[in-house]
């Protein structure tokens, strides 16, 4: 069976696949509830949910940092790997041995269609369209809990120390408009950017968005960046909700939902 990537490169994949391993903690969380636990034989340290794939699947590493080694002897049909979270380096290394499926998410589209695909070639299509189908009940709840509200500026950060935020065409900027939020760094060139004072302060955001994950950030971040902004509120989100694009969405958008009529009560 031959399949494209999203990233325009062909693999070949077998017509049953038995062995699974995962590069990515939201494709390992849509994997169990695809109800394909049961093929998959190795997670990274950080594919957390379920939390008893960290006891009974081997664990192949980190996100940015795999044993390739480790991956190999595992001889899987096929392994899942992010554009965005894992290491092109150890990809493109990866993919001289095994077939890697590389997922280049961008907007919540772009997440459907890769649901679908993945349910279309693990012969779990039924699984898939229900999973699909939650998520566009969930687009419409939303729609009508933000069809009135008003459009506000926001800086969405990834990481501290240098500060980076998110960009144009990431996953996480389709999320933000969702509930009716402009990101005030989506002209610069980078998709993840790395940004200054100057550059908050120039931006002149209305919200400040602070995640729990890739970087968990705290009051003492909060501070040393809204020093910068013109009184910006903050909010302290949940990351995954954000960033994660497979059936986390199902929850993901429940939370979008309250986050919505929180900022509903802004002045």
């Amino acid at each position: 069976m031959i399949t494209n990537n999203p990233t325009g490169n062909k693999i070949a994949l077998p017509t049953t696949i038995n062995r699974i391993v995962s590069l990515v903690p939201s494709i390992s969380e849509l994997l169990y509830d695809l109800n394909c636990e049961d093929k998959i034989v190795g997670v990274t340290s950080l594919c957390l949910i379920p939390k008893y794939f960290q006891l009974e699947k081997e664990i192949i590493g980190s996100v940015q940092e795999i044993s390739i080694k480790k991956i190999i002897d595992l001889k899987p049909d096929v392994v899942f790997a992010s554009k965005d979270e894992n290491s092109e380096e150890e990809i493109e290394e990866l993919s001289k041995f095994v077939n890697v499926y590389i997922t280049d998410v961008k907007d919540v589209s772009e997440a459907i269609n890769m649901i679908t695909n993945i349910g279309s070639f693990l012969n779990k299509r039924n699984d898939a369209t229900k999973v699909v189908m939650k998520i566009d009940n969930q687009l419409e709840d939303l729609a009508l809990i933000t069809k009135d509200l008003q459009y506000r500026s926001a800086a969405y950060f990834i990481w501290n120390d240098p500060w980076v935020a998110a960009g144009k065409e990431t996953f996480i900027n389709s999320i933000l408009k969702l509930i009716k939020v402009d990101n005030v760094f989506e002209n610069l060139k980078e998709r993840y950017p790395a940004v200054t004072a100057a550059n908050i302060h120039i931006g002149n955001p209305d919200i400040i968005i602070l995640p729990t994950e890739p970087h968990n950030f705290t009051d003492e971040d909060a501070i040393r960046i809204g020093q910068n902004t013109h009184d910006a509120a903050t909010f302290f989100v949940d990351g995954r909700a954000f960033s994660w694009y497979g059936s986390r969405l199902i929850k993901s958008l429940d939370y979008l939902k309250l986050l919505a009529i929180k900022f509903k009560e802004m002045k």
